[in-house]
């Protein structure tokens, strides 16, 4: 029997590809993974141990060796995909005219209150003739943006929207986020994104066996991660306003935030190449030495990154490079080197996923007090064609 359904507060922190299920269990040591940038002890080997059937909440803890058969996971996924989903782009109603001047005002009015508290009232300067500092109407996002949140002019305005929706956070840098155009667009209430954090929270605690077997290669893992990814199905149900796509989202960025050095394999190699070139053997710059790795294929698989970083029209390895650098210091033995620019690159600066923004979207809406709809004012002559 599939447990009651609930909502629950925040706390803490596509579908899974088909494949037979895995019915053997694996079980392997694992190494607790140090900073190899300033930690001066190891930590020793530990034995896996088996998870308790529970967590200090009462909440079923999963194992390898739980299946949920093809019948409850049809349950569960009947269950969730019965919810209200998620609003996305593009829509054709908004609001117009007065309405949407107030809805600007009330905006700029919430602005304005933050702006009070990070800018000191005789740094303020207020134009003649206007009502607020011109760092109120500034909406598009900025890396540089002094506030945390603003809204996309591009659909503030639509009707279907609550005013929580309407918000986005800033970005303190370009590669901040791991999907950051996808987030923006993901438009969802105040109570789905509540249970989106706390089903977050509860996969890396009740299935956190799928990590121990994280450095599988990619067709051995995905009979763990499809098996994950029904026990993943079971939880999403215990929650009533979690839909199918985030429920498959949170998942699908669980498994990719313990498993990057999968995803983009050996692109620690590639930046120890690098280095080794521009400041070991001190020959080349920074694209000299992406082309010298070029003509010799020393990695196939991301040949097409390496080219595009060249070309000038993907800058992701430069961005990298640039990020070991600030790290890890020119005169590094290079028996240490790969060890550091794997921490670098694979622990320490990883982008933050959905489950991140929509914490830091929920942090914000409760600040600003924002109600979790905002009454439709729209009139049939208002349809876009």
């Amino acid at each position: 029997m599939l447990p009651a359904v609930r909502s629950v507060p925040p706390g803490g922190a596509g579908e899974s590809e088909s494949g037979t299920a895995w019915t053997g269990e694996k079980r392997r040591k694992t190494t607790n993974r140090p900073s190899p940038l300033g930690s001066s002890d190891d930590d020793a080997d530990m034995d896996i141990q088996h998870h308790p059937p529970e967590d200090d909440s009462g909440l079923r803890v999963y194992s390898a060796n739980d299946e949920i058969s093809d019948e409850e996971l049809d349950l569960c996924l009947s269950k969730v995909k019965s919810r209200e989903t998620p609003i996305y782009l593009p829509f054709t109603t908004r609001i117009y005219d007065e309405e949407r001047d107030k809805l600007y005002e009330r905006f700029c009015e919430l602005r304005m209150n933050d702006y009070l508290k990070i800018v000191k009232p005789e740094d303020i300067y207020v134009p003649e003739g206007s009502k607020y500092p011109p760092e109120i109407h500034m909406w598009d996002d900025d890396q540089y943006c002094i506030f945390d949140w603003t809204f996309n002019n591009e659909f503030y305005d639509l009707a279907e929207l609550g005013d929580y929706q309407r918000i986005c956070p800033t970005r303190k840098a370009e590669n901040e986020y791991y999907n950051w155009e996808e987030y923006q667009l993901t438009l969802s209430s105040y109570e789905t994104d509540e249970d989106y954090v706390k089903y977050c929270d509860e996969l890396s605690k009740r299935i956190k066996w799928v990590e121990e077997h994280r450095h599988l290669d990619n067709r051995e893992f995905s009979k763990i991660k499809h098996r994950g990814f029904k026990q993943a199905m079971k939880i999403a149900s215990e929650f009533s306003h979690l839909p199918y796509s985030l429920a498959v989202r949170g998942y699908e960025e669980h498994i990719w935030y313990m498993r990057p050095e999968m995803i983009l394999k050996d692109l620690d190699k590639l930046c120890f190449e690098i280095w080794k070139r521009v400041f070991k053997q001190k020959q080349m710059d920074f694209r000299q030495a992406l082309e010298d790795i070029l003509a010799t294929n020393m990695f196939p698989s991301l040949s097409p990154l390496i080219k595009a970083e060249i070309e000038g029209s993907f800058c992701i390895l430069s961005m990298q490079f640039e990020i070991c650098k600030e790290h890890i210091p020119e005169n590094v033995e290079l028996d240490d080197l790969l060890g550091k620019i794997n921490y670098v690159v694979f622990e320490s600066l990883k982008p933050k996923t959905y489950v991140s923004y929509v914490t830091k979207k929920l942090e914000i809406g409760r600040r600003l007090q924002l109600p979790s709809r905002f009454p439709k004012a729209v009139n049939e002559q208002y349809m876009d064609p």
